[in-house]
């Protein structure tokens, strides 16, 4: 009888399944549903082999079915030279060594335990008990035949929630992966390889966990997937920034164009169709992140840990490289599953005083990449401007808090070149997926815009008109092209309203959605548009990226598939524009209760604002470091009427006293977090005196 508990042990062991044999480095934890089969501490895992349990596996004798019919199927020397190239190349987790001694050493286990684990495990294979393991008889082989072989399958493994029942799926040598991967699951009733039914007692709880190394064997099992981890690839965002959907590389061609690599986790190979986890996704839609939190789409162990695109870690990742010319046109492309390692985690910060000439510590290597950036985001930026896109003023609020979610300052979040260039590179990559599959004609989720609403746009006009202001050219209103809208924008640039009227123009404009029908993307002034460079907190992204995997690794064209998914999408694409829409107005209604939580404690201050908008009770104020809150003519110690055509206060004469545009110097009076409003009033003194 094997003298290792494993339902309670806290010393390294050794299971087997149909699969191979694995040693846990650790403690297996507690309350195994298979023994061996659930791990719910932090650990090494390792698949441990000798040579004929190796062979067995790949010859598909009695232990891994299927293996044999893996397309193009891998014979055992094969594997053998890959594995030690593997190891030649100096992969960190792929082992083989002639002594179990030795293979322990390469391992970084201790060498007394590890031997005396395989010992006790050739102990139970004589003895024929299995009931430690919970597997047939037949799948125990002893391990006695050098050379032998370990791969590191599991590395920090995390425990869930409690209560929750953890099976663990191991697919080693099977049709699609490869030795090198460990997969945890956890779902809902969901149906796993094998006939295994993995079960949890949460609603909506589920989550795939994988932890893998490189080796060369994996190419041949990987199809479609490159390795391009040696690349120079690395990701730009902000400084608290956990879940990193995107990174970037650049080339300089011979040519004089520009190769760029815009690579996006792989989410899909996590979050399958049919899945518990699929389901749950699609009903959040999308993460929301709230002033000092988010609710992710996805389980954190996913979205902040296996899928982000952490620094020095291999990842799976969907590809998109694009040759571009010096006019911004990209003049070819390429879509692909990719394996990559991102060499540097950059902040948007350090990014943007390395363009300003103070090169961080730790981005020295980097300053030629991404000065070559730039230089290809001004061209994409001059490119789209001529296309007729439309520039907003968006300004955005960022609210800094202190551990506890109270409000410690309030300011405008700065948008340097650093975070223009990220934007500009992942329309191109958005641009560029959204092209292909419309151009194939299938069944797909882009982001669109419509044409804004004509008689806004009249009211727009006229109204610029009664501002003194005179329009040159002419548009159709019902059928206006964006660079005539942008050609209207340019021409108020230099008003002192422009801020105000820019907003305002942003108000005749539709919202943008997701659909299976292209109409394009009026904004942008692109004629197809997705969303495929955020799967990680968007859904939307997460569905280009499954019809992706379908169409170009696939090659699913079937009649069926299609008909299914033109039948799906209608439904799907309303209901993630309505849980965009839903965050949308969670994250502004939760940034106006922070507001107006910190200004209870600023009652008494003077701000200068800009009038924002008029109502007959009173008008919105802006404040420099925007802060929004309503000025009520109840306040002001004269009287004023209000004109809705020139959105204005005039005075008993008929002089305009106040006009939505003007700036304003106000006084905060009041404030409500459970109202989530902040109340002003005109302030006629010195801004420079006492409050």
């Amino acid at each position: 009888e094997l003298d290792i508990d494993l339902a309670s042990t806290t010393e390294p062991c050794l299971w087997v399944n149909q699969y191979g044999v694995r040693f846990c480095n650790e403690d297996v934890g507690t309350n195994p549903s298979m023994a061996g089969n659930a791990v719910l501490s932090q650990q090494h895992v390792y698949t441990v082999y000798d040579r004929s349990y190796f062979e067995n596996m790949i010859s598909g004798s009695g232990l891994v079915q299927g293996v044999t019919n893996r397309p193009g199927g891998t014979l055992m020397t094969e594997l053998d030279e890959q594995v030690d190239n593997a190891v030649a190349e100096g992969w960190p987790n792929v082992f083989k060594a002639d002594t179990l001694e030795e293979l322990a050493g390469q391992m970084g286990v201790d060498v007394d335990t590890f031997v005396a684990t395989v010992n006790n495990y050739n102990e139970l294979c004589e003895n024929g008990v299995d009931t430690q393991f919970g597997k047939k008889a037949e799948y125990l082989r002893p391990m006695a035949e050098a050379p032998y072989y370990a791969f590191e399958v599991g590395v920090n493994v995390y425990a869930t929630m409690g209560g929750i029942k953890v099976n663990r799926l191991n697919q080693v040598l099977r049709d699609d992966w490869s030795a090198i991967e460990g997969l945890y699951c956890i779902g809902t009733d969901c149906n796993a390889l094998d006939g295994d039914t993995y079960s949890v007692n949460m609603p909506g709880a589920a989550m795939a966990y994988c932890i893998y190394s490189g080796r060369n064997a994996a190419r041949t099992i990987l199809g479609a997937t490159e390795w391009i981890r040696d690349k120079q690839i690395f990701t730009i965002d902000g400084d608290d920034t956990k879940d990193i959907d995107d990174a970037i590389s650049i080339e300089k061609l011979e040519n004089g164009n520009y190769k760029l690599g815009v690579h996006i986790a792989d989410v899909s190979y996590y979050v399958k169709e049919g899945s518990e986890l699929k389901n749950t996704a699609f009903n959040r839609g999308n993460s929301v992140y709230l002033a000092d939190r988010v609710i992710p789409m996805l389980p954190v162990e996913l979205s902040n840990g296996i899928c982000s695109l952490n620094e020095l870690s291999d990842r799976f990742a969907f590809s998109c490289v694009m040759e571009i010319n010096e006019k911004g046109e990209t003049v070819s492309y390429d879509i692909f599953k990719s394996v990559i390692r991102s060499k540097k985690k950059m902040t948007y910060d350090n990014v943007n005083k390395l363009f300003d000439g103070n090169i961080p510590v730790g981005y020295e290597e980097f300053k030629e990449d991404l000065l070559l950036m730039k230089e290809l985001y001004k061209i994409l930026e001059s490119s789209s401007e001529k296309k007729g896109k439309l520039d907003f003023i968006s300004d955005e609020v960022k609210l800094k808090v202190d551990e506890n979610g109270k409000v410690l300052e309030i300011c405008k979040y700065e948008t340097g070149i650093g975070q223009k260039l990220i934007e500009n590179f992942m329309i191109a990559a958005n641009t560029t997926v959204g092209t292909h599959i419309y151009n194939m004609a299938l069944p797909f989720v882009y982001r669109v815009h419509g044409l804004p609403e004509a008689e806004k746009l009249r009211g727009f006009v006229l109204y610029v008109s009664l501002l003194g202001y005179k329009l040159i050219g002419k548009s159709n209103f019902e059928n206006i092209k964006p660079i005539e809208l942008q050609s209207i924008m340019k021409q108020l640039e230099d008003k002192k309203e422009y801020k105000y009227l820019n907003n305002k123009l942003l108000r005749c404009m539709q919202k943008a959605e997701y659909s299976p029908y292209n109409i394009g993307h009026f904004g942008l002034a692109l004629d197809n548009y997705s969303h495929f460079t955020s799967p990680i907190r968007r859904f939307s992204d997460l569905m280009v990226h499954y019809f992706l995997n379908e169409y170009l690794v696939k090659n699913n064209y079937g009649k069926d598939f299609i008909d299914n998914w033109n039948n799906r999408l209608p439904f799907i694409c309303e209901h993630i524009s309505k849980t965009e829409r839903t965050a949308e107005d969670c994250e502004r209604e939760v940034n106006d209760m922070k507001i107006a939580e910190y200004m209870e404690n600023h009652i008494g201050e003077i701000y200068k604002a800009t009038i924002d908008g008029c109502l007959s009770k009173g008008f919105f104020v802006v404040t420099d470091n925007l802060i929004s809150g309503l000025v009520s003519l109840d306040t002001l110690p004269k009287f004023y009427i209000y004109n809705e055509e020139l959105n204005a206060y005039l005075n008993k004469k008929g002089k305009i006293c106040y006009r939505a545009g003007d700036e304003v110097v106000v006084k905060c009076i009041g404030a409500s977090k459970e109202k989530r409003q902040v109340d002003f009033t005109i302030y006629e003194g010195d801004i420079d005196g006492d409050n």
